[in-house]
């Protein structure tokens, strides 16, 4: 038993079935094997469909046919009629017909199949295309976008338009970006990044700016340039560097709001002396102090005490004059926060009764200013 193909509708069916079990046909009893081409077809058919040689059964009836007629015409008289039939040079007018018939039919029945296949591969292919086309439109390689080019040649135009133009323009993009690059320039790269907004090398442009930027800062080394770059880049890739260069200079550099507070400190520390006012002393001073005038842990009772050693009896009116000769070094403390060391000199210029005593002096101060502003610690000598 073998498997062959339906002769109607092509599906795989045993030679021995009864019927296809797919479109019914009859296949038992009812198929032919062309003996040149080995294809099978229906019995009924007068040509194999395949090689159109005529079929077997065919071949059996002519050949009757022709023994019949050649037989007939010996009994009538008629020997050369019988030599012509019998040689097969005459092929009955209707078995002609029918012959030509099965060709037309299959001729057509091949073009529709062929039409069919070409329909449904065509249709495969601007499917295909399709997918290609979304896909290479929102692609930035220029390699996808070449090869959907070298891929879709004869396909839908418009398509092929749009990706030429995103193709020169990405081309476009990346010559202006070596430019840039070759440049080396902060301007060129601002440039590049106006001229091509949302370019896939817009994040690298903005990089290199800020690279070129915290440059120019740390050269400079000043809490203006540092700033100057925070302003500019808050979220910079040297951010925390550039703050903790500021942190570092404000440990070192006195700032001029700094010394303005040191200087107002003591100026009110003196004036207070001259108008002989204790609270205005004490109110530039911390509670107690490390130091004052050589006494550990001094508070406000040493503070008074000094005040009033300072007017004696024949004193009739004092003035202190501070110098100009600042001299301030800044540290932190162990609590995190700025101290202050100062050194200057203060003259004491005294109103006095006995002409004996001295009427000027000049100290050498040594102090300690809080992050407040307040006198930690006070030592003077002359």
């Amino acid at each position: 038993m073998a498997i062959i193909k339906c002769p109607e509708c092509g599906h795989q069916v045993s030679e021995k079935a009864p019927t296809c079990p797919a479109c019914g046909v009859r296949i038992a009893g009812n198929i032919i094997r062309c003996p040149e081409c080995g294809q099978t077809y229906l019995s009924d058919e007068t040509l194999c469909p395949f090689c159109h040689n005529p079929s077997p059964a065919v071949k059996d009836d002519e050949e009757k046919a022709s023994v019949t007629e050649t037989t007939q015409s010996q009994q009538n008289g008629n020997p050369d009629a019988a030599k012509t039939e019998a040689s097969g040079d005459a092929v009955p007018k209707q078995e002609k017909k029918k012959s030509h018939v099965t060709l037309v039919v299959s001729f057509i029945f091949a073009l529709a199949v062929a039409g069919v296949f070409w329909y449904y591969l065509d249709d495969a292919n601007r499917q295909k295309e399709q997918h290609a086309y979304e896909y290479a439109v929102k692609s930035d390689d220029p390699m996808v976008l070449q090869q959907y080019l070298d891929s879709y040649k004869d396909f839908n135009e418009a398509h092929r338009d749009s990706i030429q133009s995103r193709l020169a323009h990405i081309q476009k993009t990346d010559t202006d970006w070596m430019n840039a690059v070759v440049s080396g320039t902060r301007d060129a790269l601002l440039q590049y990044i106006k001229e091509n907004p949302n370019s896939p090398h817009e994040a690298q442009a903005r990089n290199k700016i800020d690279s070129i930027d915290f440059t120019v800062a740390d050269k400079a080394k000043t809490m203006e340039s540092y700033q100057a770059y925070l302003d500019e880049h808050p979220d910079g890739k040297y951010a925390d560097q550039a703050k903790n260069e500021i942190d570092a200079i404000k440990a070192t550099v006195i700032l001029p709001e700094e010394e303005e507070m040191i200087r107002a400190t003591f100026t009110k520390f003196f004036q207070s002396i001259n108008s002989r006012n204790n609270d205005g002393v004490i109110s530039t001073m911390r509670s107690t102090l490390s130091s004052f005038l050589g006494k550990i842990n001094a508070g406000v009772p040493e503070i008074e005490e000094f005040v009033n050693r300072l007017y004696k009896s024949d004193i009739t009116n004092m003035n202190w004059h501070i110098l100009n000769d600042y001299k301030i070094r800044k540290s932190f403390t162990s609590e995190g926060e700025y101290e202050y060391e100062v050194e200057f000199s203060a003259e004491q210029n005294i109103e006095r009764n006995d002409p004996s005593q001295p009427r000027y002096q000049k100290y050498k101060i040594n102090a300690v200013v809080d992050s407040e502003g307040k006198i930690s610690s006070f030592n003077m000598k002359k």
